[in-house]
């Protein structure tokens, strides 16, 4: 008999195909990612966790620092070293496709349409997609994705509470590589929750008999709460994700910690989402477990919360939702597909793997150099971003760099040494320094007096964020416009006391 290839594959391969596209389409971000490497440099050639300032001038840098996911910056660091931000970004890309084969593989088992299996796992990739990035979070992915799966697998009684023993370590290794390992140690205490109502009566009874002891899921959630102590800092993991969660001021100072805006695509998204959500969820209400219904409600809470929380709510609601959306659009018997029928739905497979396999050049690994086009003014290699890197001879010749935010962990990584001013580290700076950055970055009075506080003898500057301070510094007296170091929308100024002016 000849294979068949029948239309529901052509669907399958499309949400797997796209998978691969979400993570791979946004590159490598410049934010995080130096300042990663850097620190996991530094770990990897002295053996010790940093975990004192070391990069920024406008603190001691002996000042302790809580670095909580040292393993997953020597990780980025390891893997950069390998073969540079192609395999941070090919990990990340693994990742996203792990979890479309997963989440298709739970639609099917619930015997879900394919064609609806395949656009709900490219909508869950999707709501995911801004903290899709190159970054130590990336190393949360599979976690969370695997003790999800492993949870509701077993509360519907499709495992034993031997598939549960792999939850504990897996939080060890996120522990260790993120701080939103919390999150799995919440799960199996929600877990937890509902089995003890079972045993009081309270929840949907028939699934009594599916659900191991209550002592498996007691002995679950408390060996997870210990595994995330498995850590350097042992206890302290929990009081610093706590302190940063709640009394730190990143949630008002940081897009991606802040709520989804509906005032924007990604919220109007998420709102439609939820809502959808709510509503299976009352079409359903007689059947849900009271499992389901804790999980749900801390996917909502966490997705409307803070945009880099996207991903639990991209992860628990599809698993929770499966078998509802399984009943509610059941997969149809499928006739067997004919010989030319099979010979068009393969050749579409092959013509989508080739056309996605073509994409991946137009999609690399992204540095601050492939963000923006470069119009340099001086020779080819000269500019702010040689390579993507900051220029040799701006290394060479500064010491102490004003620079744009985002940009801060780049020079971390090029100077390798108290260069920067501010840079990714949002909860460890005091207000003190953003203060003072914010003066000098809108150009406001006092920005010269900072200048000379900190004995800055360069500064990279963006026109259209900087304009003030760029109108300013034209006219000053102590910096100069180095236009043989411009790049793109990024600008140099020199300071007249480090540096002769080669325009005199």
């Amino acid at each position: 008999m000849k294979p068949s290839i029948p239309l529901s594959s052509v669907w399958i391969s499309l949400s797997i195909m796209g998978s691969l596209l979400v993570a791979f389409v946004g590159g490598v971000g410049p934010h995080d990612y130096w300042w990663h490497l850097a620190m996991g440099r530094r770990f990897s050639q002295s053996g010790h966790i940093p975990d004192t300032n070391l990069f920024l001038y406008t603190r001691p840098l002996d000042e302790p620092f809580f670095n909580q996911p040292w393993l997953g910056q020597w990780l980025m660091y390891q893997m950069h070293e390998w073969g540079g931000p192609i395999i941070g970004l090919i990990f990340l890309s693994l990742s996203c496709l792990i979890f479309a084969l997963i989440l298709l593989k739970t639609f099917k088992d619930v015997k879900l349409d394919p064609r609806l299996a395949s656009v709900i796992t490219f909508l869950a990739l999707t709501v995911c997609k801004p903290i899709f990035s190159v970054r130590t979070r990336m190393f949360a992915i599979l976690p969370m994705l695997l003790i999800t799966h492993l949870l509701f697998k077993y509360q519907r009684g499709k495992s034993t509470a031997k598939s549960l023993f792999w939850i504990p370590p897996l939080i060890v290794f996120w522990a260790n590589t993120h701080g939103s390992f919390v999150v799995g140690v919440m799960m199996t205490w929600l877990l937890f929750a509902d089995r003890l109502l079972l045993t009081f009566g309270v929840g949907v009874r028939e699934e009594l008999e599916t659900r191991a002891s209550l002592k498996h899921v007691t002995l679950l959630a408390i060996a997870s709460t210990l595994a995330g102590c498995v850590h350097p800092y042992g206890i302290k993991v929990y009081t610093y994700v706590l302190e940063l969660a709640i009394f730190s001021n990143v949630a008002t100072t940081v897009t991606e910690w802040r709520p989804p805006s509906i005032q924007e695509g990604i919220g109007v998204f998420v709102l439609i989402l939820v809502l959808l959500c709510l509503a299976l969820l009352f079409r359903f209400r007689k059947a849900l477990s009271i499992f389901t219904v804790l999980m749900c409600a801390l996917g909502i809470y966490l997705g409307v919360s803070a945009q880099r929380s996207l991903l639990f709510f991209g992860i628990i609601l599809p698993f929770a939702l499966a078998p509802f959306l399984g009943e509610l659009v059941p997969k149809k018997e499928e006739e067997r597909a004919t010989t030319v029928e099979s010979f068009i739905n393969g050749t579409l497979i092959l013509g989508l793997t080739v056309m996605l396999f073509l994409s991946f050049p137009l999609f690399r690994p992204q540095t601050l150099i492939d963000f923006f086009p470069p119009t340099r003014r001086g020779a080819p290699g000269a500019g702010v971003f040689s390579d993507g890197n900051i220029s040799p001879t701006i290394v060479a010749r500064s010491k102490r760099v004003f620079h744009a935010q985002g940009i801060g962990g780049q020079i971390e990584w090029i100077f390798d040494g108290p260069a920067a001013f501010v840079d990714q580290r949002m909860e460890y700076i005091p207000q003190s320094v953003w203060d003072e950055y914010y003066v000098v970055s809108k150009a406001k009075k006092g920005w010269s007096k900072v200048l000379e506080k900190y004995e800055i003898d360069t500064l990279i500057l963006l026109k259209k964020e900087h304009a003030n301070l760029v109108k300013a510094l034209l006219d000053s007296k102590q910096y100069y416009h180095d236009h043989a170091q411009d790049e793109g929308p990024y600008v140099v100024f020199r300071s007249f006391d480090r540096f002769e002016n080669p325009l005199k």
